[in-house]
């Protein structure tokens, strides 16, 4: 991004990739491996490192701060804020499960909440944890909330920006609710 990448740069590497190697790669490898060195060298080996969570500011101080995807699944508006935040702690983004690897997208938020809630864990394992959402992601983040309380987790903190999703029911599926949101699209 430093030297003139962009999201749809970085979408479009990520599509090319399968088509010389083989086998999909994760959009998180280009925030985790940003030369192409480091990317040669993950690509190389046949890695499993197929996850949602994505750095984007990996080095910091305290409890990280988890930044779940909007509508399109990525993290890439993330970035700037990442680069901006002038606190001390680290912080991720959380991508859509089906841009990190070749899996069938999940079928209601509790699910999608379910497996996000198991990365953070696996990041970190005790709280407090600090989540955030921006719009659609205001939703999923609340659900992973409530999914780490279920864990019996410490969560510190919970930060919704534009939450215009938040007064669906939890219990809607995920079919339902694009249904919804595609009506809702030409109002945004």
């Amino acid at each position: 991004f430093d030297v003139g990448g962009n999201s749809l740069l970085a979408i479009r590497l990520t599509a090319e990739i399968p088509k010389v190697l083989g086998r999909p790669t994760p959009l998180g490898h280009i925030f985790k491996y940003p030369t192409i060195r480091s990317m040669a060298k993950v690509l190389s080996i046949n890695s499993s490192d197929q996850r949602a969570l994505v750095p984007l500011r990996p080095k910091g101080k305290g409890s990280p701060l988890f930044l779940l995807h909007g509508w399109g699944g990525d993290v890439f508006g993330f970035v700037p804020f990442a680069k901006e935040f002038r606190g001390p702690n680290p912080i991720f983004g959380i991508q859509a499960l089906e841009h990190s690897s070749e899996a069938d997208p999940l079928s209601s938020f509790e699910k999608i909440a379910k497996n996000y809630a198991r990365e953070i864990c696996k990041h970190q394992e005790v709280g407090p944890y600090f989540l955030g959402g921006f719009s659609l992601g205001s939703f999923v983040a609340f659900e992973t909330a409530l999914q780490l309380q279920k864990m019996g987790k410490e969560v510190g903190q919970l930060f919704v920006i534009d939450g215009t999703t938040s007064n669906l029911p939890r219990s809607i599926s995920a079919k339902a609710f694009w249904a919804k949101a595609k009506l809702r699209l030409p109002v945004h």
